[in-house]
């Protein structure tokens, strides 16, 4: 299990005294937000009945899965690519698991002879129901799947919050399976609805957990104190930082497996904040591969970006080591684990870039 070390913010809040311009606290927030908040803040409540839909639709599976394929663009596909990334090295169950967020046919092709098409499962996910791109994707591998004898409607899934859109058409026209989304909650807001929860449900990930880890953490982020809010102080932080002429924020995480994450997080602050010749350009980093690229920028560039480090509390194989045995090897290498070498590359690159 991946697990999220925020801990690095505080210690920069530390060490090197950041102090906002005005103070801003949670109620405002709230207020801010109009009279629907919850159109913003997920409904934990609704947690349950999702729950209970998963399950009813993995009763009605009668084939074994061996392959899901998801299709969508941006905050229909995105979501579910960072769950089932973060929480596995090797894919959970043995579940191979492929987010089509492209119309690239190379792409499309090797997709297309990569999986069994009787153990594939497909997920069709547009909260409009009229993404011409992900409309394209169902087309083309519908049409594949009868080519090998296989029903579309028992392969494939679609989600979508516009019932009378050419989406659900398409599904009505296989006779497929149509679940609706909530109405009013575009794509980059559902990472715990329908659409995220359900493909990663079938990869093994394990829901109601998932969910209940969040409620635990939902619970500091209503806190109004902005020293008990890490969302809440990182939100204040971003704002008052583009107050000051900053342009760009790079979220610099240090695990592969949290690609998809900057994928994501990029994604949502883009299409939420990029309004009004506003907001800060979101560039992702990962370490320690960008240090031999993107930092010499980030170093000896131009002083406008803003640095959110993200690493693991652990790894699956913090124990892996380097070997003592090779005489010529820096002393500083042998018997360290990859971790904790990382972990010291992390804190050196966070000493160098934060001035």
């Amino acid at each position: 299990m991946l697990r999220a070390n925020f801990e690095h913010l505080k210690q920069i809040d530390e060490k090197y005294s950041w102090s906002p311009n005005q103070k801003f606290n949670n109620s405002q927030l709230i207020e801010s937000l109009g009279q629907d908040p919850q159109k913003y803040i997920y409904d934990f409540g609704a947690m349950e009945q999702i729950v209970k839909q998963i399950s009813d639709l993995h009763k009605d599976i009668d084939f074994k899965v061996s392959y899901i394929v998801v299709l969508g663009m941006g905050g229909s596909a995105l979501p579910a690519k960072y769950v089932v990334e973060s929480l596995s090295n090797f894919g959970i169950l043995g579940v191979k698991f492929i987010v089509a967020d492209n119309i690239d046919p190379d792409y499309l092709a090797a997709i297309n002879s990569q999986v069994q098409y009787q153990n594939t499962l497909f997920f069709v996910v547009s909260h409009s129901g009229s993404t011409i791109e992900t409309i394209s994707q169902a087309c083309y591998f519908a049409n594949q799947a009868e080519s090998y004898g296989v029903l579309v409607r028992r392969h494939f899934v679609f989600l979508t919050s516009n019932e009378s859109s050419p989406l659900a058409n398409l599904a009505i026209e296989y006779s497929a399976k149509i679940i609706l989304l909530p109405p009013g909650r575009c794509g980059r807001f559902s990472l715990f609805s329908m659409s995220t929860m359900l493909p990663a449900s079938f990869a093994g990930v394990n829901i109601p957990e998932l969910f209940l880890e969040a409620r635990k953490h939902n619970l500091k982020n209503i806190m109004p104190d902005i020293d008990l809010n890490i969302a809440l102080k990182l939100a204040h932080m971003i704002a008052d930082y583009s107050k000051r002429g900053y342009s760009e924020i790079v979220f610099f995480s240090y695990s592969n497996r949290l690609d998809a994450f900057n994928q994501w997080t990029a994604q949502l602050f883009a299409e939420s904040l990029g309004k009004k010749g506003l907001a800060l350009t979101p560039v992702s980093a990962r370490g320690v591969s960008d240090q031999h690229s993107l930092v010499q920028l980030f170093n000896e560039g131009a002083n406008n970006k803003l640095y959110i480090f993200v690493s693991p509390r652990d790894f699956d194989y913090s124990y892996l080591k380097i070997a003592e045995s090779f005489q010529q090897a820096p002393e500083v290498l042998k018997g360290r684990s990859f971790s904790s070498l990382l972990n010291f590359e992390l804190q050196g690159n966070i000493d160098s870039l934060v001035k």
